[in-house]
């Protein structure tokens, strides 16, 4: 299982999605991925930076991640497990923009939008949870604080308030930006 289930898969699939961003891209699309958390150092929420500024901090960022303050405290965490002989874990998030509303399913489970989606984060290897959105804090909170309110204006049509469900409704795309975390659990073979 190990030999077969290996980086070497890991790294078709990295080469596929720099194709399939480029295609996005084209389609006015943008999506960029970055680390959130690793070790339970987690990064601030850097929710008011464009796009663009997302794409350029996670390039630029030597552990991927959009928060600066966190950057030395990540990789010293890195260095002293590495030390240690040990692993560590984390949560990476991708963040897509420009994903028209309605592309999925509310109807076919096999065919709803973040259904897919789920299933191939935790079809990578290591990978054991996926958050859409607020994610598993929504299990916390009571319907009033994690419900997406649809708003009319003649300028922008159907929008929303917030983005508590990360895009999605039912299995479909809202218009909103899709946000989506996964959980990597720590490598066990030391």
């Amino acid at each position: 299982v190990l030999e077969r289930s290996s980086a070497r898969e890991t790294a078709a699939r990295v080469a596929a999605g720099a194709v399939a961003k480029t295609l996005l891209k084209h389609l006015g699309i943008e999506v960029v991925g970055y680390v959130k958390e690793i070790a339970g150092i987690r990064a601030a929420d850097m929710h008011e930076l464009s796009m663009k500024e997302k794409q350029m901090r996670s390039d630029e960022s030597p552990v991927r991640t959009l928060d600066p303050s966190v950057e030395q405290k990540i990789m010293d965490a890195i260095d002293q497990a590495k030390a240690d002989g040990d692993s560590i874990g984390g949560i990476a998030e991708v963040y897509v923009e420009g994903v028209p509303a309605g592309i999925g399913s509310y109807v076919h489970y096999d065919l709803k939008l973040d259904s897919r989606i789920a299933g191939r984060v935790v079809s990578i290897n290591a990978f054991k949870g996926v958050e859409f959105g607020v994610g598993f804090e929504a299990a916390r909170k009571r319907g009033s604080e994690v419900h997406d309110e649809i708003l009319w204006d003649e300028e922008q049509g159907f929008t929303r308030r917030t983005n508590r469900a990360g895009g999605f409704e039912g299995g479909m795309t809202t218009g909103m930006p899709i946000v989506v975390r996964g959980i990597m659990k720590p490598i066990p073979t030391l």
